[in-house]
């Protein structure tokens, strides 16, 4: 059931940045020339906020050989912006009552005006966890009070209609700085309903802060299409790891890589070459098997890695056999955790024995 009507947004078009859901799912990105970045967003803007509960590839089997050679490691030592358990930013609020999506603003806020695709893909990773928002011309609250549907700011292209997203109240605040709309609410969403939404209409893609160039980015509808089916429908290891980090936490990550979806990261030195799963270290200098919760978080790597999902049982083998093996660390694109052979028992316990 359609519960919006569409408007097209005043504002001008964003930058132009797409990248196609091609094998692997970053491998074509076009960027054209970014218009000038945005004025300074104040966050003095006259919009209501409103929060509702939702809308009414494949790869050759690996081995666990080492593909990447002396490559740095994905984990490297901590530092203060890095900590060993690679917790994520800290919450917060550029309009008071709307919280940032902290790990999306700032994967926008690092592009720059000629962004590489995994860079892009970076971006889209981060639309599996937090909230993200929409605007809406009127008080939203009040418009679904009515039963009204309600109209949401879309940008109309040649290439099709898409529906303007935002990251946060910077976004937002930029938007509503350049187009003075000021009678209209910013309604919050889970990143996944809003693709859902849009895969079940007929939207050409979605555009991310779209008045906050450099900071802005078009992801086509083939992209969104192939990640939302790729995706854990219970985004359970991603969803823990963009929080908090206790001791609990740990603990909750570990026995969800035993029930979790998770992808590794195979590649080979040349097409004569065996298949292997790329390995980091710790910074001890110890083993570790990188494991992803997404396919989108192996592309974000860069190193241009081949997605393989793997069964459990398949991973624990793998684990288990190699005694080496000191432990995982998980989304080592960020935020990640790196947890030992001995946290990760409830994964070993899945290896079938003889």
């Amino acid at each position: 059931m359609a519960l919006f009507s569409k408007r097209s947004s005043a504002s001008e078009d964003p930058r132009d940045v797409t990248a196609d859901a091609a094998e692997p799912a970053a491998d074509a990105a076009q960027a054209s020339e970014p218009q000038a970045s945005a004025p300074e967003p104040t966050p003095e803007v006259g919009i209501s906020v409103s929060a509702f509960d939702g809308f009414g590839s494949s790869a050759p089997a690996p081995s666990a050989g080492d593909p990447h050679g002396d490559e740095e490691p994905a984990v490297a030592a901590p530092t203060a912006a890095a900590p060993l358990d690679g917790a994520p930013p800290a919450p917060r609020e550029t309009l008071a009552g709307l919280p940032d999506n902290v790990l999306l603003e700032d994967a926008l806020g690092a592009l720059d005006e000629d962004p590489q695709p995994h860079e892009l893909i970076g971006v889209a990773r981060q639309l599996f966890q937090g909230m993200v928002y929409l605007r809406v011309q009127g008080n939203a609250e009040e418009i679904m009070g009515r039963g009204d549907n309600l109209p949401l700011a879309i940008a109309s292209r040649d290439d099709g209609e898409f529906l303007l997203v935002f990251s946060g109240g910077k976004g937002i605040a930029t938007a509503v700085q350049q187009d003075g709309e000021q009678e209209s609410s910013a309604m919050g969403q889970t990143g996944p309903a809003v693709l859902e939404y849009v895969l079940a209409n007929q939207f050409a893609g979605i555009i991310l802060d779209h008045g906050s160039a450099p900071a802005s980015v078009v992801l086509p509808r083939a992209l969104l299409e192939q990640a939302y089916t790729e995706r854990d429908p219970n985004g359970t290891i991603k969803t823990l790891l963009s929080g908090p980090r206790t001791a609990e936490v740990r603990v909750a990550v570990a026995e969800a890589l035993a029930t979790s979806p998770l992808w590794v990261a195979a590649n080979r030195e040349s097409e004569d070459a065996e298949w292997g799963i790329a390995q980091s270290h710790s910074p001890s200098g110890e083993r570790i098997l990188e494991l992803f919760s997404h396919p989108l978080e192996v592309v974000a790597v860069g190193r241009g890695d081949q997605p393989a999902q793997i069964p459990g049982p398949q991973l624990a083998e793998i684990l288990v056999g190699d005694e080496d093996l000191a432990g995982v660390v998980v989304d080592p694109a960020g935020p990640w955790m790196l947890l030992t052979r001995a946290e990760i028992a409830p994964l070993l316990a899945l290896a079938t024995s003889d």
